[in-house]
Parts: structure tokens; sequence; C-alpha cells
């Protein structure tokens, strides 16, 4: 038996050579574009930070305007992003807003007006 029909008759397991379409990338341990999030903080927190010295405000102050955009990027990624399914936060306002989430059971319907004068007619 050669080589050639040995790699012929072996069972490969086929895979997908394009693995960027299948992963959304990950830095700093978040996932897709979540981490886009700390760099708008950082941003945030250096003009909070110019703003701060301009303004000639005090040590403490400072600390807490560079502190607090990590803080509430954070807690947002935690309750929103991590670990949840892409549509959580979505699905979590609708929830809130219109008081039930999504429902596969269909609701009850008023009857077509115009199937109401059909029926009244033929019978």
């Amino acid at each position: 038996m050669s080589n050639e029909s040995q790699y012929n008759e072996a069972k490969l397991k086929v895979t997908s050579i394009y693995s960027i379409k299948e992963s959304k990338g990950s830095a700093l341990g978040l996932e897709g574009n979540q981490s886009l999030y700390i760099v708008g903080a950082a941003i945030i927190a250096f003009l909070f930070c110019f703003i701060g010295i301009g303004q000639n405000w005090n040590a403490m102050t400072l600390v807490v305007a560079l502190v607090t955009p990590f803080c509430l990027v954070i807690i947002y990624l935690g309750i929103f992003h991590i670990k949840k399914p892409p549509g959580y936060q979505f699905d979590l306002f609708s929830k809130i807003y219109n008081g039930s989430d999504f429902d596969i059971r269909t609701k009850e319907h008023k009857e077509n007006p115009y199937l109401k004068l059909q029926k009244g007619s033929n019978g």
C-alpha cells in the first residue's frame, strides 16, 4: 500500500482556515469591541484630569475624576456585556419598559372587522 492511498483512506477532520470569521478576538480579557469601552473611559478620564488641573482641583477630586469613568464602564460591561448573550441589553430594557420579555406564544388579537362583516352577510 502506498503512502498516497493511506492519505486518501484516512478520515481527516476538515477545519476552516479563516478563523478570523469565527472569532471576535479578545484584548485585555474582553471580547470583541468591549475593550473600546475601556479606551473611551481612559480618554474621558484624561479629559477630566486636564479640566481639573485647569480648574485647580485638589488631588482627591482629580483621583475621583480619573477613577469614575473606569468604574462606570466596568459596572456597565459587567451588567450588560461580559458573559451575556448578544441581545441581553436590549431584551432587559424591553422587559423593563414593556413589562414582559419576548414571548413566543401568540397574543389575543381582536377579530378582523372585515371578516366579521363577511360572516354576517354569509350566514
